[in-house]
């Protein structure tokens, strides 16, 4: 494997580093959509370069193997609670940031963004299985989720603890949804876990 990660890269030192990291985020890109939609085992190394429209013999110029694509593509969602956190502070108070990321979770039509939802719904019971730096790289994801919800928690009881709950409510909801076939009572569930989320933030 190491022969031919060497070959592979050698193979891809002829593009400009633009190339290489245009090329990189498409591998991403398509990883991403199908981590989501058919989980870790799921999703082979063909499909992923075949949606980036490349060929397999390309992978290994960018990522040692699918547990280091894996690993890599966690580690993305670092940006959730950044981007949260950011349009909350451009608005007139943090606790919008905290809003639009509890609407995008308990939305009913979120339950069908499978492929282009949320890492954390998607992929946690994978995360849990895989090795202990994708494990970290969650970690921090989730920690910067708890920033942005701990920002719109200030006027609950426990802020750290509200902001956790809030979260396992979001995360868990849209879970259940996915699994049900019941349209009331999706819709009952996901307002039910807005009103617990609003209940835990202090209103």
């Amino acid at each position: 494997m190491a022969n031919l990660f060497r070959r592979e890269h050698a193979w891809a030192v002829g593009y400009t580093k633009e190339h290489t990291e245009a090329t990189r985020e498409r591998i991403l890109e398509s990883a991403a959509r199908l981590f989501r939609a058919h989980g870790f085992e799921g999703a082979r190394i063909d499909d992923i370069m075949a949606g980036a429209g490349l060929t397999r013999g390309g992978f290994y110029a960018h990522f040692r193997s699918k547990n280091d694509l894996f690993a890599v593509y966690v580690g993305r969602e670092l940006a959730f609670g950044r981007k949260v956190r950011e349009a909350g502070e451009q608005g007139p108070r943090l606790r919008d940031g905290a809003d639009r990321a509890i609407d995008y979770y308990l939305t009913p039509g979120n339950r069908h963004r499978i492929a282009r939802g949320c890492t954390v719904v998607s992929n946690a019971a994978d995360v849990a299985r895989a090795s202990p730096g994708t494990r970290r790289a969650f970690t921090r994801a989730f920690e910067g989720m708890r920033e942005t919800f701990r920002d719109a928690a200030d006027d609950a009881a426990e802020p750290d603890a509200a902001a956790l709950a809030a979260i396992a409510t979001c995360v868990g909801g849209v879970v259940l949804a996915r699994a049900l076939a019941d349209e009331s009572l999706i819709e009952d569930l996901l307002a039910a876990c807005r009103a617990s989320v609003d209940r835990e933030l202090g209103g």
